[in-house]
């Protein structure tokens, strides 16, 4: 053999050294077709390991160089690695051994998972790849990823790395051996797409996603395991490497993904056909491509050519017992959605499957709560059949609404077919119905108790589908009004269902570069802001490529547009493309201040600034908002109350003097103008209670905030995101309210909470506001324990779903702080208030409120711990603000 093929002969050596079994043979079958004489040598090699381990070394020393390591022997029970002495052998694969170890430097105890480098690979690529699997482990802070505790060299120089150990079997047999329903199956694998989900926002693929990788404790928590040919985005690994010189290629037989079969470039989509893997086999208890062991053909055909059957077709009944149910029935449930969910993953092509993870788990999360998924979005029939299903009773106790809308609507149907202009008429009929629900019209609801806008939108959804399913330009017209409507009033999965309907009937009446499709998506990606922050971005850039490539007469609605754009990267904590996006937005619009979509944009500029930490700059140009709107519209249009609310809401994030009367006059306007249950009338008042809580006037707060949850309640009905808030604020109130009975703070809290698990996938990160929240409660109560557990909980879902804001984690941590207090823990309670309480100054400012209420925080930990002096400080910096 040459130099290229011993150099050759070495790297796949190593290679198998790190594999095992099924893909070990694979490999060697895959050599054996390409180069023959490698294969044989490698054969001897394998046969004798330690002869084989004493050639490189000698090899590596005189041609390639060394890394100069001390010979080193296996680790033994009771052996020590830094701090750590070794329990047992955990397993091996062909690079690594990882044993249990447990801590004993007196520190505290700990039992961990301690990898170290099998003797006889240690050479230079398997050294790199182990030393970027740790720093991609170093990357990675999730509930559900295996988390990194440290690393370092053994006495023989040999790395090491400490990971948490994970005492659990892989979440196929867990599954079955617990015999998880469905349900249950789908929930833990949302919960894997989450932890993936996260590697990939921190640039990570994994490439080897597996069962085996992916294990469940008995307490039926999952973590994600084995970074070990995982690729950070962007860059070239040690396994790259590898790849590129010897043309091997790296990936799980039974779970490779195309295009790691034909060797090509891994992204997040070979991530997503793993996962669509795991999911078949927990969903029907089958491998979706059983290749392991056959030949490199039989492994292309198999992953390249063949088509997968929909699991529905292939489910049995042994696999439908270890789910709790009969095959006929398990076959019913998969067929439709579950089927397309699973293959849409699967689909050969990268560019076919769904983009992301977090795509995959919104499909999922809308099949488990009876929603349309995206795949099956433009079907009217399908829409409906969902639509029922989410509300039920709804539908049967609203029978006799709907005879009467019926009877309403096949008049105006009548009317219609005699009128030249259809789409007129008709639009013109229902506009009048649905005006009351425009920001600048009052809004008038007969007997709320009978009739809440929810049901009564509701209804006219329904009405429109039963009467205008051969009319569809009148339909498509109908359903824009329908859309904003739900917009307008915050109900973002009706507004995104109506959108689902209407971007399909735009589609085929307009084409895919109208203005119509253009105005669907914008509205489609305004209602995820709240949800999903990538779905809405998603929308809002179709929605301006429409405008921007298609339809630059429409400027004017794409300055709207951009201006949520501006919106969802401002959340995302991406302020340099907020700053672009929304100057693109002022900048086109800046010659026609006349027109209402002038100050709606200018009004979402002032509202990033607010949420950067520029107040003064925000109310300094608020303040001219104010004047303008006074000059266009005059000081007693509805128009000049809003900018009047906003300014004082501005002001009162700052404890200005001005900002109560300011609030208190736009409450009249608004009152007159729009009525007082208005959504504009409404949100004054809201903001104005929380302006009482800054200043700790609590008590004034609760009933401006009671009659909040009484309007949403007629309004809207349970849940509702409008309610929930109220719920929220007032939750806030109540327990901060020395005189309110905690034991109703903790009831409005645990209702204000379960609005947003129905609202909200689980997990999300506004959940975390109803924790934090009941930290302070608890910690009034005197439940440490349970503050504690949920000021945890709070940091943890910040830090999962909002990691671009650690602020919100600072604020829970002060809160954790005083749970810490409570129980006597001290140190680390002051530990977290040193820590964090500057984190909040910095990012506020020492003028704002959000830091006025982290210094009655940190005093009241420096109380519960007996440190007057701290507390004193604290205290005196308050009147300053």
């Amino acid at each position: 053999m040459d130099a290229q093929e011993w150099e050759r002969l070495e790297t796949l050596y190593t290679q198998l050294l790190t594999l095992e079994g099924p893909e070990r043979d694979t490999l060697l079958r895959h050599t054996e077709e390409e180069s023959p004489d490698v294969y044989a040598a490698l054969l001897r090699l394998l046969h004798s390991e330690h002869a084989a381990t004493h050639f490189f070394q000698r090899f590596r020393q005189s041609v390639a160089g060394s890394l100069h390591e001390k010979p080193f022997a296996p680790l033994q029970t009771h052996d020590r690695v830094g701090p750590y002495r070794i329990v047992r052998e955990l397993g091996r694969g062909g690079m690594a051994v990882v044993y249990l170890a447990e801590r004993v430097d007196g520190e505290f105890e700990q039992q961990v998972a301690l990898k170290v480098i099998k003797r006889g690979v240690d050479t230079e690529e398997v050294v790199r790849r182990f030393r970027y699997e740790r720093q991609i482990l170093a990357r990675l802070e999730h509930p559900n990823i295996s988390r990194l505790y440290g690393g370092g060299v053994t006495e023989q120089g040999v790395p090491y790395f400490v990971m948490e150990y994970v005492d659990g079997a892989p979440i196929d047999r867990y599954c079955d051996q617990h015999q998880l329903a469905l349900s249950q199956r789908l929930a833990l694998f949302t919960t894997v797409c989450q932890a993936v989900q996260h590697a990939h926002q921190h640039l990570v693929v994994h490439r080897d996603l597996k069962p085996s990788n992916l294990l469940v404790t008995p307490e039926g928590e999952v973590k994600l395991l084995d970074f070990g040919i995982a690729k950070v985005l962007g860059e070239e690994t040690g396994a790259d490497a590898l790849h590129t010189r010897t043309g091997l290629r790296l990936f799980t037989p039974d779970y490779a993904a195309p295009e790691q079969v034909l060797g090509q470039p891994v992204t997040i989509t070979t991530d997503v056909y793993q996962l669509g893997l795991i999911l078949y086999k927990l969903l029907t208890g089958q491998a979706a491509q059983a290749v392991a062991g056959g030949s490199l053909r039989q492994l292309e055909e198999a992953v390249l050519e063949k088509d997968l059957p929909s699991p529905s077709r292939v489910v049995t009944d042994e696999a439908a017992a270890a789910q709790g149910t009969t095959g006929a029935k398990l076959r019913r449930t998969l067929r439709a959605d579950l089927d397309l969910i699973a293959l849409k993953a699967l689909r050969k092509s990268p560019d076919r499957r769904y983009q992301s993870v977090a795509h995959l788990a919104d499909d999922l999360y809308r099949y488990q709560h009876h929603l349309p998924i995206a795949l099956r979005g433009d079907a009217w029939g399908y829409q409906l059949q969902k639509f029922v299903r989410r509300h039920q009773t709804a539908v049967v106790t609203g029978s006799t609404l709907l005879l009467l809308l019926l009877g309403f609507s096949l008049f105006y149907t009548e009317k219609v077919t005699a009128e030249r202009n259809r789409a007129q008429v008709m639009q013109g009929v229902l506009s009048d119905m649905f005006t009351s629900l425009d920001p600048y019209g009052p809004l008038h609801v007969e007997d709320p108790g009978q009739l809440t806008v929810r049901q009564f939108l509701d209804a006219q959804y329904t009405r429109i589908s039963d009467t205008l399913a051969r009319q569809p330009e009148i339909k498509a017209a109908l359903l824009a009004l329908l859309q904003k409507a739900y917009l307008n009033l915050e109900l973002f999965e009706e507004a995104d269902q109506v959108g689902q309907e209407r971007e399909m009937l735009v589609g085929r009446l307009y084409g895919a570069t109208s203005t119509h499709m253009a105005e669907v998506l914008t509205l489609r990606g305004m209602g995820f802001r709240d949800r999903n922050l990538d779905s809405a971005e998603h929308y809002l850039r179709q929605g301006e490529q429409l405008y921007r490539r298609y339809l630059p007469e429409k400027e004017v609605e794409q300055a709207v547009g951009q201006s949520y754009l501006a919106l969802v990267f401002t959340m995302q904590h991406r302020p340099a493309a907020a700053d672009s996006v929304i100057e693109k937005a002022v900048s086109t619009l800046r010659s026609s201040p006349e027109l209402p979509e002038y100050l709606d944009v200018m009004t979402m500029r002032i509202h990033l600034l607010a949420e950067a930490g520029k107040i003064q700059e925000a109310i300094t140009q608020e303040k001219v908002l104010v004047d303008r709107s006074a000059a266009q519209y005059g000081e007693n249009s509805p128009h000049y109350a809003v900018q009047l609310g906003m300014l004082a809401y501005l002001l009162s994030l700052v404890s200005d003097k001005e900002a109560e009367p300011h609030f208190k006059r736009a409450d009249r306007l608004l009152t007159r103008t729009l009525g007082a249950d208005h959504q504009e009338t409404e949100l004054n008042l809201q903001n104005y209670a929380l302006m009482l809580q800054y200043e700790g006037r609590y008590y004034e707060s609760i009933p401006l905030l009671r009659s909040l949850v009484r309007s949403n309640e007629a309004k809207f009905g349970d849940p509702s995101l409008p309610l929930a808030k109220a719920l929220q604020n007032l939750g806030v109130s109540l327990t901060n309210d020395p005189a309110s009975d905690p034991l109703e703070a903790e009831r409005v809290l645990n209702r204000a909470s379960a609005q947003f698990t129905k609202l909200f996938p689980e997990g999300h990160y506004i959940q975390g506001t109803s924790y934090a929240t009941l930290t302070d409660l608890y910690v009034r109560m005197a439940r440490y324990a349970e503050a504690q557990i949920a000021a945890n909980e709070s940091i943890c879902l910040y830090r999962l779903y909002r990691p671009e804001m650690p602020v919100l984690q600072s604020i829970c941590n002060l809160r954790l702080a005083k749970a810490l207090a409570g129980l006597g823990d001290s140190l680390p309670a002051d530990t977290l208030v040193q820590s964090h309480l500057p984190i909040i100054k910095e990012v506020f400012g020492e003028k704002h409120n959000r830091y006025r209420l982290a210094l009655h925080d940190a005093i009241q930990v420096y109380k519960l711990t007996g440190q007057l002096a701290p507390a004193d400080f604290c205290r005196q910096q308050i009147p300053s603000l």
